[in-house]
């Protein structure tokens, strides 16, 4: 669940929820209206009130909540965006399916979304609630299209990022908001009732129906409407959405308030469902089905997705009849499943309202091959340099999910010869499981597809495996910085602003400290979110992120914590581009080995995995580092990352002996490990013994002494920990030195 909340108006009143919103459609469709016992109170909405039906029935069906202080204010004003999300939330316009940044229809369900978007190619579904792609079929080379489309805004004052983007994206694609023309929406606009209205006609799928000539005649200020507001607000009123206040006013330009978008949203979820479709229907011309055709195996399933379009291509929901004609198998809610072998036609079709009956038909063919699903397992990693091998292991198993008896041949082949080679095209599988072979990486860079066909008959199936030959770059080079957003709190978090002042600042890469469960090798929801917000706006800026995992001296768990953060996928199928194991305590030889051994083999040998540890002398501050296993660290780590905070007493310090601090540090660190060095930097008020802040930091002379110090002695990289807490002369001393 997501939820989101407008800063600045009573804490905001609409909390977008994805299951709030399937129940809300559901309550809809079965024309009941929820008591209000139930919902959750307000104290400022009391029996008797005007609005307490319609906004204790909207809170019973997750569409409104209260504000920060648990009222609603019902007087309070109404943005544009704040309705648009009502209106997405309310109508189930959640998943839209886009082909490039082009919106080609609108869904309640996922799954009929994808089936629907399975039709184009380059196609992707968006969830209008988060704005994350759910599934698309851009091939691994056109990530960075998908990203750039599905990032996509249509109006210029509604930016990729913003709480509103989504739902108002979703709304557009829908065809139920048209902006303010020149290209804007006006999302903080304060919204009307006249706009309020029309708005809520197109989510009703009620433009562009007749609602006659004198709907409007009784109301006294009729002749204030704009141009363009007049036939829907005459449909709000012929609905009932609209019925005028006590004088047969229609008010239609004055700003609606809280209570006004609740009775107008409600009355709109109120109309019974027989005689909203008998409106729908009026403007529906053709009755669609995806896809075309259908091929299937016995036992295989096929959802089939209808769609009854109105002159302008939208597409209304309606319910549509299904059967099936030929003894070829079943459809339940729009599934088919073939259950014998032959030909036949899936059948819809719809009674208009006004008396025309449109059909759909779909011809079926059922193999009497027994569908198998082959499944491919490649160890230790399905990311390899140059000349790496991996080895492709394949399991089958029948519809019932058991593995497939006796013997199955099949043919092997790989999509690209210049990025790899099997050692072998054909292959003998008993029993159900068995080896395709080892792969051996090429000289060329990207994606290569292993694909195993059965060629034995009376078995169908085939499957696939995508590895990645990469070029391993160590990304820590010269300036970055620590990003700590999540880990001490989210005050002022603004993942565009870090991204941006980062890049400003010259930093080349970016660190961002994970959080896992206690005790476990998941991630916390928050650190996920950080990860999806933060990953692909480095990665837009050019700039690459290193994952923070602490290690807590449990080989097996931090093994497991490690892969977590490697191998985590954001919304936008991107990950961290290295990590960095945080050591600091006490640890030995063989809980290093322990660790390291397993991720090498999962990652490879030149994944990026930086060691953070305390400097190597231990005059410094850091005692615990005179027991470190360093050539361990040597062993299993690219790099070795000392964190020299040389402010460790509460006094001014020269630039001499800074420079003496980090210099003598990040050699030591380099003849120990025999591996490239990092120094950590301090931008961060140290504590006393007691817990007391230090009265002193680090001056900006102190942080242009340390960078120079540790590029002299031959460091590759120089970062700044913490830049939430860094002040303005060090930033500006970390900008200024040039690396």
């Amino acid at each position: 669940m997501l939820e989101r909340w407008n800063a600045g108006r009573h804490g905001g009143w609409i909390r977008l929820s994805v299951a709030g919103a399937l129940a809300a459609m559901a309550v809809t469709r079965a024309g009941v209206g929820l008591a209000a016992s139930g919902a959750p109170s307000f104290p400022d909405v009391h029996p008797g009130d005007w609005y307490y039906p319609a906004v204790s029935d909207l809170a019973n069906r997750g569409i409104v909540h209260g504000s920060t202080d648990g009222r609603f204010h019902p007087e309070a004003s109404v943005t544009r965006a704040e309705f648009t999300a009502m209106a997405v939330q309310a109508f189930g316009y959640h998943y839209t399916v886009l082909q490039g940044t082009q919106p080609k229809q609108v869904f309640s369900s996922q799954s009929d979304a994808i089936a629907y978007a399975s039709q184009f190619d380059h196609a992707f579904v968006r969830d209008n609630q988060t704005g994350a792609v759910v599934w698309n079929n851009y091939p691994s080379s056109d990530q960075s299209q998908l990203q750039r489309d599905s990032t996509y805004s249509h109006f210029s004052d509604v930016p990729y990022g913003a709480w509103y983007w989504p739902v108002v994206e979703g709304a557009w694609a829908a065809n139920v908001v048209h902006g303010v023309g020149g290209g804007q929406f006006a999302p903080d606009a304060q919204i009307d009732r006249q706009d309020m209205a029309a708005l809520l006609i197109n989510a009703l799928r009620l433009s562009g129906v007749d609602p006659g000539k004198d709907v409007l005649q009784p109301f006294g200020d009729a002749g204030q409407l704009s141009t363009y507001a007049v036939v829907p607000v005459a449909m709000a009123v012929k609905v009932g959405v609209v019925s005028g206040d006590d004088k047969r006013l229609l008010h239609p330009k004055d700003p609606a308030s809280r209570a006004d978008a609740a009775a107008m949203i409600d009355k709109a979820l109120q109309i019974p469902p027989d005689q909203l479709q008998a409106w729908q229907t009026r403007t529906i011309q053709q009755l669609q089905a995806v896809p075309q055709q259908v091929k299937l195996s016995l036992g295989q399933t096929q959802k089939i997705v209808a769609l009854a379009l109105r002159q302008d291509g939208e597409a209304v929901l309606v319910s549509v009849n299904w059967q099936v004609e030929g003894n070829i198998g079943t459809i339940q809610g729009g599934e088919l499943q073939a259950k014998q072998a032959g030909t036949g036609t899936v059948i819809g079709t719809l009674t208009t309202a006004d008396g025309r009956t449109l059909t759909t038909k779909i011809p079926v063919t059922v193999d009497a091959s027994v569908p198998v699903q082959v499944e491919l397992a490649v160890t230790p990693s399905l990311s390899l340099v140059p000349g790496g091998q991996a080895h492709i292991q394949v399991t089958l198993r029948d519809p019932a999910g058991q593995l497939v008896p006796g013997e199955v041949d099949l043919n092997v082949s790989v999509s690209d010869p210049s990025k790899g080679h099997l050692d072998t095209t054909k292959a003998v599988v008993t029993g159900g499981i068995g080896d395709l072979g080892t792969f051996t990486a090429g000289s060329q860079y990207g994606p290569v597809q292993v694909r195993a066909d059965i060629a034995t008959q009376g078995w169908k199936g085939s499957g696939q495996v995508t590895l990645n030959v990469v070029k391993v770059q160590n990304p820590v080079n010269g300036k970055g910085i620590w990003g700590t957003w999540v880990e001490w709190g989210t005050s002022g978090y603004d993942p565009d602003r870090i991204v941006q002042t980062s890049k400003q600042a010259g930093a080349k890469y970016i660190y961002l400290i994970v959080r896992n469960q206690p005790g476990e090798g998941t991630i916390r929801p928050e650190s996920k979110a950080m990860l999806d917000a933060i990953v692909p706006r480095a990665h837009a800026a050019g700039i690459p992120v290193i994952g923070v995992v602490y290690l807590v001296d449990d080989p097996a768990l931090d093994s497991s914590r490690m892969l977590t953060v490697a191998k985590y996928t954001t919304q936008t199928g991107e990950r961290v581009d290295g990590l960095a194991a945080d050591i600091e305590e006490s640890p030995t030889s063989e809980s290093i080995s322990g660790t390291m051994i397993p991720v090498r083999q999962a990652l490879g040998p030149d994944y990026p995995i930086i060691a953070v540890t305390y400097p190597p002398h231990i005059s410094t501050a850091w005692q615990r580092s005179a027991t470190y296993p360093w050539s361990t660290f040597g062993q299993y780590f690219t790099m070795i990352s000392i964190m020299d905070y040389w402010h460790y007493e509460d006094r001014a310090y020269t630039a001499d002996e800074v420079r003496n601090e980090i210099y003598n540090e990040a050699k030591a660190a380099a003849t120990l490990t025999g591996r490239p060095v990092e120094v950590i930097g301090q931008a961060y008020r140290m504590n006393t013994a007691s817990g007391k802040p230090f009265a002193t930091v680090p001056t900006g002379e102190e942080v242009t002494a340390a960078m120079q110090a540790a590029k002299d002695a031959g460091a590759s990289a120089f970062s700044l920990y913490r830049w939430d807490t860094a002040t303005p002369g060090e930033l500006s001393a970390f900008h200024n030195f040039s690396w």
